[in-house]
């Protein structure tokens, strides 16, 4: 199996992270919420988004596994070499993004979806729902959003820098 390198491996897992997110974020996620009742349209995020964090998260960490690898620099230097190494800052950005992926897979998504179906109970029980779940939903649902969205830029950045670097 000489044909499997991590560069080879690298490619593969950042090209389907990098569709995945671009597409999930701004595709999929446009058509369901424009196309379904609001209930229904949680009731599949609630069943999307656990997989889409996992795979996420797995993904962006072993591209900032790879990164540091084929770049040469130990994960625990990437911080300490960021002013003067391009490759140690894709580390710290790629790494960064695993942590915010893992963030939204196990704490910001569970809440969110909580409060959601918190929200989905009250609504169907004919009760007016708290301002304040309003906003703690709101609040939730940034914070993964803005997760989301440094994870896609993450992968738009990381992209052009291995055409730059493996030209």
């Amino acid at each position: 199996m000489d044909f499997l390198t991590t560069k080879g491996a690298h490619v593969l897992v950042l090209g389907t992270l990098t569709g995945m997110t671009i597409h999930t974020s701004f595709v999929t996620g446009i058509i369901q919420f424009k196309a379904l009742p609001r209930l229904m349209f949680g009731n599949l995020q609630s069943k999307q988004f656990p997989i889409y964090f996992a795979i996420s998260s797995l993904g962006s960490l072993y591209l900032t596994y790879s990164t540091a690898r084929i770049g040469g620099i130990p994960i625990a230097e990437a911080f300490s070499k960021l002013r003067t190494n391009d490759d140690a800052l894709q580390v710290v950005l790629m790494g960064a993004s695993a942590v915010g992926a893992f963030l939204n897979w196990f704490i910001i998504g569970p809440k969110s979806t909580r409060v959601m179906f918190e929200r989905h109970r009250l609504e169907k029980a004919g009760e007016p729902v708290p301002s304040a779940m309003n906003k703690q939903f709101g609040r939730l649902h940034g914070i993964s959003s803005l997760l989301n969205l440094g994870l896609v830029l993450t992968c738009i950045s990381h992209s052009l820098w291995v055409g730059k670097k493996w030209q």
